[in-house]
């Protein structure tokens, strides 16, 4: 039995107008032109909302101070409200843990929105985490470089961060006198406000002024801590979670410490004096 072709309605319409009948590339086509109007749409969406959130992630603070994307789009850290890993390598000696650890923890005191948590035992390391290391030869970047990348539109820092340290460069000794620890801790809270998202400055005029001036040394020439321009700058963006002042546990719902004292640690401890 022959079977009967059947006719497309639409078809004989179309040949009634003396319109061409759609072959598989035009409808091909003109699928990839819609498709194309509704991804434009959405990229000019996402741009917009880009530019939005850049001046929102600011908090006033000028744009030239972050290290941006190629959106112009400030890069920063995203922060929940957990701890932050701070893992340092088992290579340094002990009294260069020790001082990368006390300057990693005044500045958990004072930043205002941004908690850090020191961890020394490496099978502990996390995904979510600034790991300093030792640098096992001379990277040619200088005395320490952190590694930051960012990927899509909205400018933040991925993790995990990787910061090299040349320790042998900054301090080659074992026994560390306080010019030696200022110097230390000055360029570990340097390198720890670039995983925040803030730039090396170049103008000799800022040289006092901010502990990310580009060139460290020793001595009471140098800046070996945050400023109160710095201060200012990083709790702008980095703003505190709560209406008390304070950094807060969520685990145990408690005050952890106020952010307004800066703390002493003691020698070889793990507990804060205020």
């Amino acid at each position: 039995m022959k079977k009967e072709k059947t006719v497309d309605i639409e078809d004989i319409l179309s040949l009634s107008r003396g319109e061409k009948k759609p072959t598989i590339v035009d409808k091909f086509w003109n699928i990839a032109e819609k498709v194309s109007i509704v991804f434009m749409i959405a990229l000019g969406g996402s741009f917009v909302y880009t530019m939005v959130n850049s001046n929102y992630k600011t908090n006033g603070v000028e744009k030239d101070r972050f290290m941006q994307n190629i959106f112009r789009v400030p890069l920063t850290l995203p922060l929940t409200n957990k701890d932050i890993q701070v893992m340092i390598d088992e290579n340094f000696s002990s009294e260069q843990k020790q001082c990368i650890k006390n300057a990693v923890e005044e500045l958990d005191v004072e930043l205002t929105g941004v908690t850090y948590k020191v961890e020394l035992d490496n099978s502990k390391k996390a995904f979510k985490s600034i790991n300093i290391n030792r640098a096992e030869s001379d990277s040619g970047y200088g005395l320490a470089v952190t590694k930051i990348n960012s990927t899509g539109f909205w400018g933040y820092i991925n993790y995990p961060i990787k910061m090299e340290v040349q320790i042998d460069k900054i301090v080659p000794q074992e026994n560390l006198d306080k010019n030696d620890t200022d110097y230390l801790k000055g360029i570990i809270k340097h390198e720890m406000l670039h995983t925040l998202g803030f730039v090396d400055i170049y103008d000799s005029a800022e040289i006092n002024k901010t502990i990310m001036y580009y060139e460290s040394g020793k001595g009471p020439n140098y800046i070996h801590d945050l400023t109160k321009d710095d201060l200012e700058m990083v709790n702008s963006v980095y703003k505190v979670k709560n209406n008390d002042n304070l950094k807060f546990d969520v685990t145990v719902s408690t005050p952890k410490y106020t952010t307004v004292e800066k703390y002493i640690p003691k020698e070889n401890s793990d507990e804060l004096t205020f």
